[in-house]
């Protein structure tokens, strides 16, 4: 077997030596520190090649780590983003996000991770105890979700693809789901973008997995609601009257549900 050739890169790194329709380049060892914040601190003994923000951690894993600038992730400048000084890593953070980092230690241009085996999810208690544990990974990394409903609404979508990414690690199949139309009460204390708006145009984003719909994100709407909030797929027609799971944001073909079942009504002409 043919050893990895590692690469020498130029500094600061060109971030087109990684776009898809460049020549594969691959993390030849790297390190992904979950949840960090703009102005933290971090022990590392040696200088990283390269530091990014991960956007899609299966997808980085499954291509045995293939680096994809603005793909699977994000390499940051070094200076405006990061530094390294004597064994500690600062991350300056000029946009503020929290954001798991992946430190690249070397490149190569072969894979040098193993094949990513997905962990078999095979009885229902294994779906359960997985799907709490990597919510509350989620919700480690969001903290101010329970609290900040303008960081909610700035970021619902952001949280959900983080839980999609999330569960897809351990096989588990979920998807994004728009939704439209508030069917309960007016909540008190809901956020005045909402509180502007007449219910029927009020929309959302959740996750749904495994006929579960979980919503990481309701405190905009209700603030007394439990973070998170589960409950079965059948049931999400009592809370909201049309979903799609067309692109984020656009709502308004949503198909309409109904309040007994909440699957999509079936039109009389189909």
């Amino acid at each position: 077997m043919n050893e990895p050739h590692f690469l020498l890169l130029p500094e600061p790194p060109d971030p087109t030596r990684f776009s898809a329709g460049a020549p594969a380049l691959f993390a030849a060892g790297h390190h992904i520190i979950r949840g960090s914040r703009p102005g933290q601190k971090f022990r590392c003994p040696r200088r990283p090649m390269l530091v990014a923000t991960l956007f899609d951690e299966s997808r980085f894993l499954f291509s045995r780590g293939r680096i994809l600038h603005g793909n699977t992730l994000f390499i940051e400048p070094e200076h405006d983003e990061w530094s390294w000084d004597d064994g500690i890593l600062a991350r300056h953070g000029v946009y503020g996000n929290v954001a798991d980092l992946v430190l690249v230690w070397a490149i190569s241009e072969e894979p040098c991770l193993s094949r990513y085996e997905r962990p078999k999810q095979t009885t229902p208690s294994q779906i359960l105890r997985t799907l709490h544990r990597e919510i509350q990974v989620v919700l480690d990394r969001w903290e101010g979700i329970q609290f900040d409903a303008g960081l909610v609404i700035r970021h619902t979508e952001d949280i959900c693809h983080n839980l999609v990414s999330r569960l897809a690690l351990h096989n588990l199949v979920s998807s994004l789901l728009c939704v439209k139309g508030w069917r309960r009460d007016m909540p008190v204390g809901v956020h005045e973008r909402w509180r502007r708006l007449p219910k029927r145009d009020w929309s959302h984003t959740v996750v749904t997995c495994k006929g579960i719909v979980i919503d990481l994100c309701v405190r905009q709407f209700d603030p007394s609601a439990a973070v998170p909030t589960l409950y079965p797929m059948s049931s999400l027609g009592e809370t909201w009257g049309t979903s799609t799971r067309n692109a984020p944001g656009d709502v308004s073909e949503g198909r309409p549900l109904s309040r007994a079942t909440g699957c999509a009504e079936r039109s009389a002409m189909s």
